[in-house]
């Protein structure tokens, strides 16, 4: 989380800076920026798409399954 706050506001702010606000280290921050996209990413981006697209009327239970059908797992 701290690290996604550091991206967003890293036009306004130098990186270092906030790092050192934030007490984490720069390289760590760098391997955040570096990282492959994690599935967990993937899957919240994909349940949010669908809970816009059908206005949130699914419950938990068609939540489950669509985005299993819509990313063919």
């Amino acid at each position: 989380m701290i690290f996604r706050t550091i991206r967003l506001f890293s036009d306004s702010y130098s990186v270092s800076s906030m790092c050192e606000y934030f007490e984490v280290s720069k390289s760590g921050y760098c391997k955040f920026l570096h990282r492959k996209q994690d599935k967990d990413e993937d899957l919240r981006a994909k349940i949010e798409e669908i809970q816009t697209k059908v206005k949130s009327r699914y419950g938990y239970r068609r939540m489950q399954i669509a985005p299993k059908r819509s990313m063919d797992w």
